[in-house]
């Protein structure tokens, strides 16, 4: 398995606007030969984003 690292603009991306993401990038992340991560950072950058105003989310972002 070939790891990548999902920056956080590509994990909201993946969760609701899949049309930003490239041809290549969805590429990548529907290959069953690479293990997808998602970094601590990112859900922290989620939960400041929520809690600013900047980034609105279906629910809290700890159920999120």
């Amino acid at each position: 398995m070939t790891p990548v690292v999902l920056d956080t603009c590509v994990v909201l991306w993946l969760a609701g606007q899949q049309d930003a993401l490239s041809a290549n990038a969805r590429g990548v992340l529907a290959d069953p030969t690479v293990a997808l991560h998602v970094s601590a950072i990112s859900a922290w950058e989620i939960a400041i984003k929520s809690r600013k105003g900047k980034l609105a989310l279906p629910n809290t972002p700890e159920a999120w």
